[in-house]
């Protein structure tokens, strides 16, 4: 019986012991699965573009030398408006400062969004159409000049199409054969059409897909100034910017550029490229009463009559844009100011500062001095002017040209003015008989137009002769003159000529210079006045102690 017990003791013992060994080694059942390095990342979205221009022609290429620059093809003349696929900062598509009718050019630009597809929008904005000088010969046919005056824009003629073979040339459709489809033309956005603030769609939900990421998109402009343009457009200016926005695509199926291109009333900006500010705004403080609001005095500030939310203030009244506030009514002197200064419920009646305001029955904006209204302000047909002389007849005012010898006082001076006719002068140069440079037969040097052609020498020493002067007999109002030159007599030296005139108690120079063509009328112009003398005298360039001559018709004054 010990012996039994003694084993299943040691049974027992050597079981504890293998169990011990067993439990330092597989205690249980397991499995691990790990996820390391989890991450949220934003992914890439970015809008590069570049351009390839052309001008008159010419290509701007990246120099092949590998200089870095790009030159006009064929020319050693850096260029500017090519480069290659950037974010732009600074980069002008147009820079051209020297524009004349004739020119033209074309520009490929490229679209590349970079990892994501995206909506893209373009637009044009802040055009300053400008006029920088009205010189001649513009000022001949332009008298409008300054900012906004400018004529360029409405002469400069743009042509934007979608280039998918980046070509920088539109392809019109390509018919295929029979049984074939053909190759459609590329999409016209723009043909032949001044530049105009405003956006468009390059592609939104509007029109189509968006464009893929990671691709090339281009688009082809040119544009050309008719060579039929005239000198109305010159010293011009055309500026502006051109903007390209890219919107993500994804989570904005519906997504329009409209959406990004939305007037945001208050902030001051052109929100939506069309050249107007805050246009369709109701804007509080700005001097105009819209809407709900009973006044606006161009401002929000509170305690002037207008509360800054553009009502009333109790006890106040506010008349006019923008409002003119005044507390309630105490009587003044009723004046012409757009309010009830008497309150008498009535605005600039019988003010004291009223006006004659004249009919204007035939429209010219002179009023007949015999019948008028008074008051602040009339209605049409009535003008402050009162100098009409008939206020039946268009055609006759001050303002009017008089038509000498109708019979008819066209400008209302009082008087139908003689018709103006040629008037010779009488008289002539005598230096008492000297044998120096002097005029002989002065006493011919005019023909009342007999048709006879008299003769006056000057003896050649060089310079200028002495002048011959005549009188008219009674001084005119004119402001022309003419004469006849005939052929020179002997040689060819006395080249050129002096002529004056003596108007309004002193001598103005009405022409010098080289002898105009011999053997008809040569006329000359001056200011308009009284001349009561005219003289001229000849240059002789060259001495050989000959005498040389030319053949001097009257000079005749255009006058009344």
């Amino acid at each position: 019986m010990k012996s039994r017990k003694k084993l299943v003791v040691s049974l027992i013992v050597g079981g504890i012991a293998l169990a011990a060994l067993i439990g330092g080694t597989i205690a249980y059942f397991q499995d691990t699965e790990i996820s390391a390095g989890n991450i949220f990342k934003a992914g890439k979205f970015n809008l590069k573009i570049d351009n390839t221009c052309h001008y008159n022609g010419k290509v701007c290429v990246l120099d092949p030398t590998g200089s870095g620059k790009y030159f006009w093809q064929g020319t050693q003349e850096e260029c500017f408006c090519t480069w290659s696929a950037k974010d732009l900062a600074g980069e002008l598509f147009f820079n051209l400062l020297d524009v004349k009718p004739g020119d033209n050019g074309e520009d490929t630009i490229s679209l590349h969004i970079e990892n994501n597809d995206a909506w893209v929008c373009a637009a044009i904005g802040n055009l300053a159409n400008d006029d920088n000088g009205c010189e001649k010969p513009e000022s001949d046919i332009d008298q409008t000049c300054g900012a906004g005056e400018g004529e360029l824009l409405s002469n400069l003629f743009f042509t934007v199409w979608k280039d998918t073979d980046c070509d920088n040339i539109w392809d019109e459709e390509i018919p295929g054969t029979p049984g074939t489809p053909g190759q459609p033309a590329e999409q016209i956005l723009v043909q032949d059409k001044p530049a105009k603030a405003g956006y468009w769609s390059i592609a939104d939900s509007s029109i189509g897909a968006p464009l893929k990421g990671d691709t090339t998109y281009c688009l082809g402009v040119k544009w050309n100034v008719p060579l039929a343009t005239s000198n109305i457009i010159q010293t011009d200016s055309l500026l502006g910017d051109v903007i390209f926005s890219a919107v993500q695509s994804r989570n904005m199926d519906n997504f329009k550029c409209s959406d990004l291109f939305t007037e945001v009333c208050g902030d001051g900006k052109d929100n939506d490229y069309d050249g107007e500010i805050d246009e369709n705004c109701i804007v509080c403080g700005d001097g105009e009463i819209e809407g709900d609001e009973s006044c606006d005095d161009g401002n929000l500030e509170d305690g002037d009559g207008c509360l800054s939310t553009c009502l009333i203030q109790p006890g106040w009244q506010c008349e006019g844009e923008p409002s003119a506030c005044a507390p309630l009514c105490a009587p003044e002197t009723e004046i012409c100011d757009g309010l009830d200064n008497d309150c008498d419920g009535a605005v600039d009646e019988e003010a004291i500062d009223a006006l004659n305001w004249h009919t204007d029955k035939d429209g010219d904006n002179y009023g007949d001095p015999d019948y008028f209204v008074t008051a602040c302000v009339a209605g049409p047909g009535y003008v402050l002017e009162d100098t009409d002389c008939n206020d039946f007849d268009l055609e006759i005012n001050p303002g009017a040209d008089e038509m000498a010898g109708d019979g008819i006082d066209s400008n209302c001076d009082g008087s139908d003015n003689p018709a103006p006719s040629w008037i010779s002068p009488t008289g002539y140069f005598d230096n008492g008989g000297e044998t120096g440079n002097r005029w002989i037969n002065e006493s011919n040097a005019y023909d009342n137009n007999t048709g006879t052609r008299s003769t006056a020498y000057v003896y050649a020493t060089p310079g200028w002769g002495p002048f011959l002067e005549l009188n008219l007999a009674n001084p005119v109002s004119g402001d022309k003159l003419r004469y006849w030159m005939m052929a020179v007599v002997a040689g060819h030296y006395i080249n050129q000529m002096d002529i004056d005139v003596y108007k309004d108690g002193f001598w103005q120079d009405v022409y010098q210079g080289p002898i105009d063509s011999s053997g008809a009328w040569v006329e000359h112009s001056y200011s308009f006045g009284v001349v009561s003398k005219v003289r001229v005298r000849l240059y002789n360039s060259f001495n050989n102690g000959l005498i040389y001559s030319r053949a001097l018709d009257e000079l005749q004054v255009w006058g009344y």
